[in-house]
């Protein structure tokens, strides 16, 4: 069965406690098993469900160690829609008519099927929520109009989404254009932005490189104006010493070092001009 779980016992002469728990829960439920009991077969359970199951031997004096944690699930799965199955089998101008059969329940009882649903384009979704209907009517649909659909089916084993398209009729009952021409705009899109971003990162990166040369022609810049400071400030000490009078006796010959104006070499002619300012 789908919503059970056999347990097999060995022990002799003893009762026992069975404890388990749906897998995420830490609330346990306790069992009590007749001693005579070689196997046990727990009902009632979640289908499609994980369970943790643990079992001790119990006496007059008490309970024993603990077995170890069993995790064990129940038969049944999701739902999930069946691509074969055609979903609308009547739309006109306001109104669209669906087929929940189409689902497949999974072995498991669904729930409950929500349906969202909004015109194309638009941000307000509206819900519909069915039980076990096989058939579902939109009502006060706007006609010649594309829809956005999404389901979700929903059972103890978890819930199925399937998403979906339609389009209403128009007002004398023919039909709009394809959806195909209506992707074709997001299609352009995205082909102006695969075109766009390598122009928009080849513009970025000559930018940077932009940047970066001007940054470091400004360093350089820098340390030959420094450079022609020092010496101008060198010559102009240099002269300065010679014009003093000596006082007292001489202290023999002094070595004259003409220091020239250090010639710049600046690979660009605007570097040159920024310098003789």
């Amino acid at each position: 069965m789908s919503g059970s779980i056999r347990i097999n016992s060995t022990l002799l002469d003893c009762g026992f406690v069975l404890q388990y728990s749906v897998d995420n829960s830490e609330e346990w439920k306790d069992v009590f098993i007749n001693p005579t009991e070689r196997s046990f077969k727990l009902d009632h359970l979640k289908c499609g469900t994980w369970y943790k199951v643990k079992l001790a031997a119990k006496n007059s004096v008490g309970a024993g160690r603990i077995s170890e944690i069993i995790e064990a699930k129940t038969h049944g799965r999701e739902p999930a829609f069946n691509k074969d199955q055609h979903l609308f089998t009547h739309i006109n101008s306001t109104h669209a008519r669906l087929n929940l059969q189409g689902w497949n329940n999974g072995g498991c009882p669904i729930k409950a099927i929500v349906m969202d649903y909004r015109p194309k384009g638009t941000w307000p979704w509206l819900s519909l929520k069915t039980n076990l209907s096989h058939e579902v009517f939109l009502q006060d649909l706007r006609e010649a109009t594309w829809y956005e659909l999404k389901m979700r089916a929903c059972n103890s084993a978890g819930c199925g989404n399937e998403t979906t398209h339609f389009a209403t009729l128009d007002y004398d009952g023919s039909t709009i254009p394809p959806i195909k021409s209506i992707q074709g705009e997001g299609d352009d899109v995205k082909k102006l932005f695969t075109i766009a971003c390598p122009v928009i990162l080849a513009t970025v990166a000559v930018a940077l490189l932009f940047i970066i040369r001007k940054k470091r022609k400004e360093k350089r810049l820098k340390r030959l104006r420094d450079a022609k400071s020092l010496a101008e400030m060198l010559i102009s000490k240099n002269n300065r010493s010679f014009d003093t009078p000596v006082k007292g006796q001489p202290q023999g010959p002094r070595l004259h070092i003409d220091i020239p104006r250090v010639q710049l070499l600046i690979e660009d002619k605007e570097g040159i001009k920024q310098l003789g300012t």
